[in-house]
């Protein structure tokens, strides 16, 4: 469960949404996503004011250390991978993996579509069980 990007520049990518998503004000808006800061690294949630959704994933940049075999084995070069994590008390349901996907990526497509070069989605068990290579990375 990711999204997967070609960008033209990962590093400055990751600032820019960060930043971005950081100057939102959420009393203006009534959907919008949230990014939380760690030392280990930023997370991404989803926001509206009724609360259905919020906080029931995150998603999160992967490491290098996952995204290369990811790249490696179908021989590709995604430099950027944001992958979907579930809380301890909410089920990865097909509807909230839906809501969450398809959100997120209208955003990105919404707001930074000039420096995506690609972008795709995978739900394949094979690439997830690659991803969570790292799943005892220290995520918070």
């Amino acid at each position: 469960m990711a999204v997967l990007l070609k960008v033209k520049n990962s590093q400055s990518f990751v600032e820019y949404l960060n930043n971005l998503l950081s100057n939102i004000s959420i009393g203006d808006k009534t959907e919008t996503w949230l990014v939380e800061r760690f030392n280990n690294g930023a997370f991404y949630t989803h926001y509206t004011p009724k609360g259905v959704w919020n906080n029931k994933a995150w998603f999160r940049v992967c490491p290098d250390e996952a995204k290369k075999p990811f790249n490696e084995a179908r021989g590709t070069s995604y430099n950027l991978i944001f992958r979907l994590h579930g809380t301890k008390n909410d089920v990865m349901t097909k509807d909230l993996y839906c809501f969450y996907h398809s959100r997120f990526v209208e955003f990105l497509l919404n707001n930074m579509i000039d420096d995506i070069k690609e972008l795709a989605i995978t739900t394949s068990k094979n690439d997830i069980e690659e991803l969570d290579k790292f799943k005892n990375y220290d995520w918070r």
